[in-house]
């Protein structure tokens, strides 16, 4: 299990099934992600878990080609 606060396993996708999810990334930046579009890398265990539990994103959805990041 990967340690809180480091940026997430590669191997494990995450997509946002919200309409809109405001990440913030590990180096401090906060994006914008609309529904379908993968989470980056560089999003903290912590960041993701609180994005999960919110139901904004899941692991392992289907990313809808296409689909931007707007950031702040």
């Amino acid at each position: 299990m990967a340690a809180r606060n480091e940026p997430k396993d590669e191997k494990k996708s995450y997509t946002v099934i919200g309409a809109l999810a405001i990440v913030k990334g590990t180096d401090g930046k906060v994006k914008y992600l609309y529904r379908g579009a993968s989470v980056p890398e560089g999003v903290s265990a912590d960041e993701l878990a609180r994005l999960e539990e919110l139901g904004l994103i899941e692991s392992g959805a289907d990313v809808v080609p296409g689909l931007a990041v707007k950031p702040e």
